[in-house]
């Protein structure tokens, strides 16, 4: 497929929640406010779904590794080293 530019200098927010929700990237509200400033205030541009694909991924919890180093706690007992301890 060829890659497709994001309308979000001219339909704001509402042009990543719709590939949000056409991709199933998972932005949150926070998210998809962040990238709509990013692209529109900060860099004057519409983003490409490429782009916008590849920052869902890189902004994974598995990709920042915080979803592992939370506490572990098995049968109500918190051990004491996580994943990444």
């Amino acid at each position: 497929a060829p890659v497709r530019t994001v309308p979000v200098l001219t339909e704001g927010k509402k042009a990543l929640e719709r590939l949000n929700d056409e991709l199933g990237l998972g932005f949150d509200d926070w998210d998809l406010d962040y990238y709509t400033q990013l692209f529109a205030e900060k860099m004057g541009r519409d983003p490409t779904d490429v782009e916008v694909f590849d920052m869902a991924q890189s902004n994974s919890e598995h990709s920042r590794h915080w979803f592992f180093s939370g506490r572990q706690v098995i049968d109500g007992e918190e051990m004491p080293r996580s994943l990444f301890k």
